[in-house]
């Protein structure tokens, strides 16, 4: 993501911390469509798991490579 929208920086504002470190965090653990509703509930900001998908792209194009290594 080269420039946050405005969406992406009032989340981070009522989140009261990084989105992107909130993210990391939860991601490992739980899937985007929670990470989204966990973001409703604490910011009352819809945000589609789509739209986290599209600002955190790393987290998917990392997972084949988790799943081979599993292997």
């Amino acid at each position: 993501m080269t420039q946050p929208s405005d969406r992406y920086l009032l989340i981070q504002e009522r989140l009261r911390e990084p989105l992107a470190e909130y993210v990391a965090k939860r991601r490992p653990s739980v899937s985007w469509r929670i990470i989204a509703r966990e973001l409703w509930q604490r910011t009352e900001i819809d945000v589609s798991y789509e739209q986290l998908r599209q600002w955190f792209p790393e987290d998917r194009a990392a997972a084949p490579a988790d799943r081979a290594e599993a292997r």
